[in-house]
C-alpha cells in the first residue's frame, strides 16, 4: 500500500510540475501609448531602448516601464497602473 501512495505522489508532483511554464509576453509592435499601456502618461526625459542614452535607459516590462540612469545608477523615473 505504501508503494502505491509513493508512486501517485510521485506522479502527482511530476504532473503539477509540468504545470509551472514561464508565460510569454509578446512583444508589442505598436508602440504608440494607450491607456492601458505603462507609458500612457508620457515619457518624460524621453529615455530610449538605446545604448546611446545610458543616463535615460528605457526598460519596458509587462507590469512596470522605468527609466535608468547609468550614471547615477538608479531610475529616474517608473511608471506602472
Amino acid at each position: 500500500m505504501k508503494h502505491y501512495s509513493r508512486l501517485l505522489t510521485g506522479l502527482l508532483l511530476i504532473l503539477s510540475l509540468d504545470q509551472c511554464k514561464q508565460p510569454s509576453v509578446p512583444v508589442q509592435a505598436n508602440t504608440t501609448p494607450t491607456q492601458d499601456d505603462n507609458m500612457a502618461p508620457g515619457n518624460p526625459d524621453g529615455a530610449r531602448a538605446s545604448e546611446s542614452s545610458p543616463n535615460t535607459y528605457l526598460i519596458t516590462h509587462a507590469t512596470y516601464s522605468l527609466s535608468y540612469s547609468q550614471s547615477t545608477g538608479i531610475a529616474d523615473w517608473c511608471s506602472w497602473h
